[in-house]
């Protein structure tokens, strides 16, 4: 009859705690009508916390709301307790339409209740996780940019000893101090219908694209800009899906036009603009331009992609500073990324005998003149990445010539009688590559 009685009164309570659900409630307190918490069962994790269980935490006056003391919204954890009060209370900053996550995780005999407040008003609360985790978890999508409270209620308002919780605000992503972008151009060697047919050859320059952030592409089509816009779209369309199944995941998108193609991570970049260059310069093979943007950091960006002609190098190269600098007040973006078949070497141009490209001083130069870019034996830097002043805290002073034969099998890359089996087959030209800063842009 005894253990009959125990079994009611239990279902009692259980019932009673499903019915009293916690919704938007007044600042004062109200408690749900629960089983009560067994302390002994987190006894063993107290010895764990560098925090003190048996004296208040370093938070403390934070009683109210005008007490309330800062929290980031980084994930960070803050270390707390009830040991002199039942409550506590926490402000964070929030930007309008971000989602945040207000979460408790407890220590000794602790049991949490979290309410969300905009000013006086109750926005959100939660006081369990689960049955079997008296932790407190919700998610919040911020209406306004603005200061919001948090209130963090000990169930029951018991407090003492033992009784501690860690609490952390989890926001957007947050970009680290080091993060960073690879970007990269591509001479592709007239990626018309007859390559986009050879299917070890494109896999090796899918895998080769999904290797960076941002790709520009040149010769998509033909080698001229002959190849119609009907006919370089199919192409990239089905190239794309290629990508995408190297990098095991749908992350890549592209935009394209005369025999260009810009291949980005739409996961990591946003992309604000693109057209064909219209400014006053003259070009063989008109530029794509584009203005680019990264999700998470501080990095924005305009990126012109250019093929020069090898018969008027010398002039067109010369052009270049100008067409950036037109890019630049296009988007009112001083940072400008120049990258591209330049055939900036050779008997098309003097490239200068230090390190940077000559005709370039006051611009920062990312594949030096010692860089060969060329898979024949010719020593040349035809493929560069030319960058305007202002990206010195941006560029990260990392680059590379990336050589297909020291990541795939090229023995098996079909081509023309003269290069299958070899690297050629892939391209003539090797792809080059810069390394920039996401968090370090300053204009």
């Amino acid at each position: 009859m005894k253990k009959l009685s125990l079994l009611i009164l239990a279902a009692i309570l259980a019932l009673a705690a499903c019915s009293n659900p916690i919704t938007n409630l007044p600042e004062s307190d109200l408690d749900p009508v629960k089983p009560s918490y067994d302390a002994s069962l987190d006894a063993g994790s107290v010895a764990d916390r560098a925090i003190s269980l048996s004296g208040p935490d370093a938070y403390e006056q934070d009683d109210s709301r005008t007490a309330s003391k800062a929290i980031t919204p980084d994930g960070t954890r803050q270390q707390r307790n009830f040991y002199d009060d039942a409550n506590d209370w926490l402000s964070f900053t929030a930007v309008a339409g971000k989602t945040y996550v207000i979460e408790t995780w407890l220590v000794g005999g602790a049991d949490t209740v979290v309410y969300l407040y905009d000013g006086s008003v109750s926005l959100a609360s939660n006081d369990d996780k689960s049955a079997d985790d008296y932790g407190s978890r919700l998610s919040f999508t911020a209406p306004a940019s603005k200061t919001y409270y948090i209130k963090v209620y000990s169930y029951n308002g018991l407090k003492g000893a033992n009784r501690g919780y860690d609490i952390s605000v989890t926001g957007p992503s947050i970009t680290p101090p080091n993060a960073t972008i690879t970007v990269a151009s591509f001479n592709t060697c007239i990626f018309g219908n007859t390559k986009l047919a050879r299917t070890n050859t494109v896999a090796a320059m899918a895998g080769t694209v999904a290797r960076f952030d941002l790709v520009a592409m040149q010769e998509v089509g033909s080698n001229a800009s002959a190849a119609s816009d009907a006919t370089c779209k199919a192409i990239m369309d089905a190239f794309i899906i290629k990508v995408n199944a190297a990098a095991g995941a749908d992350l890549y998108s592209y935009v394209r036009g005369n025999q260009y193609a810009i291949v980005y991570r739409h996961d990591k970049l946003r992309l604000d603009d693109y057209r064909l260059y219209s400014g006053t310069q003259t070009f063989s093979y008109t530029p794509l331009v584009a203005d680019f943007a990264v999700i998470n950091g501080s990095f924005d960006f305009s990126v012109v992609t250019i093929h020069t002609s090898p018969s008027k190098a010398t002039a067109e190269i010369a052009s270049l500073k100008t067409a950036m600098q037109e890019a630049a007040a296009l988007y009112n973006e001083s940072d400008v990324i120049c990258l591209g078949d330049y055939n900036a070497d050779g008997s098309y141009y003097a490239e200068g005998t230090g390190p940077g490209l000559s005709g370039f001083d006051s611009y920062l130069t990312g594949i030096p003149n010692t860089a060969d870019t060329t898979v024949a034996t010719n020593n040349y830097t035809y493929d560069r990445v030319q960058m305007t002043p202002s990206m010195a805290s941006d560029f990260a002073n990392q680059y590379g010539v990336f050589h297909y034969a020291d990541y795939y099998d090229v023995t098996i890359c079909e081509g023309a009688a003269t290069t299958a089996g070899k690297e050629e087959a892939i391209s003539d030209h090797y792809p080059v590559w810069c390394v920039f800063n996401t968090a370090k842009d300053t204009d």
